[in-house]
């Protein structure tokens, strides 16, 4: 036991070698905890936090009900089909999305909801079918309101990118962009579904559009390796 002299407490020898362990022993987790730290901030993507704030605004919710039934020729459809994605506000009255997610034969009717709250009609008024995207422009004479039209670029491969999305909540995953040829782009960071659509962004400039997440059977029915990332439609250059 130690004893308590003149303020001072003093152990024996053995005790003495036990505590200096252990206090060693603590500043050493301490030092490879703040190392561990310190290398996995480096592998985030450097997003500047306005940068950040302008990718979670950007997202719309996009709900759009549709009838691939002509009812001039089958008449009125017995249902109306309903189908949630993601979309990205590229200037004060158009947004990008997937073609898949808007695309409709009759009876088209898009609703979005911005990060605010507010709600919106559009229309679709351009669609690349080979590349599964389409561009929708608000119905009235309403903007957006987000200031200055999206900066664009070419996706860069083996670098930091994140993902903002709408659907099927708010919410930004970030990784690398893995692959890149001249029709689409392959992502790391988590994708899902409800994800369709959402603006693929690199150093805060607007470079695809998420289109599909990986599959997890392949055409034979066999289950693939999981994987968590996507793909995405670079659009550098699209409608601009």
């Amino acid at each position: 036991m130690g004893h308590l002299c003149g303020g001072a407490v003093k152990y024996p020898e053995s005790w003495q070698i036990v505590l200096d362990s252990a206090v060693w022993i603590i500043g050493a987790g301490l030092v490879c905890l703040g190392v561990w730290i310190v290398t996995g901030c480096a592998r985030l993507p450097n997003i500047p936090a306005t940068e950040r704030a302008d990718i979670s605004a950007a997202p719309l919710s996009v709900d759009s009900l549709c009838s691939n039934k002509d009812p001039f020729t089958t008449g009125f459809p017995d249902g109306i089909e309903s189908v949630q994605g993601s979309a990205v506000i590229v200037d004060d009255r158009h947004a990008l999305t997937a073609l898949h997610v808007v695309d409709c034969f009759a009876l088209h009717a898009v609703r979005v909801t911005m990060a605010n709250g507010r709600f919106l009609r559009m229309v679709v008024d351009k669609v690349d079918r080979e590349r599964d995207l389409a561009r929708m422009v608000i119905m009235s004479d309403e903007l957006f309101g987000l200031g200055a039209a999206v900066v664009r670029a070419m996706p860069a491969v083996d670098a930091p990118s994140c993902t903002a999305s709408a659907q099927p909540e708010r919410e930004i995953n970030c990784g690398r962009v893995e692959r890149v040829n001249h029709t689409f782009f392959e992502v790391s960071q988590r994708t899902r579904s409800g994800n369709s659509g959402s603006g693929v962004y690199q150093n805060g400039r607007l470079v695809g559009v998420l289109f599909a997440k990986h599959p997890t059977k392949d055409k034979t029915g066999k289950t693939l390796p999981e994987k968590v990332g996507g793909f995405a439609v670079p659009v550098k250059g699209v409608w601009e």
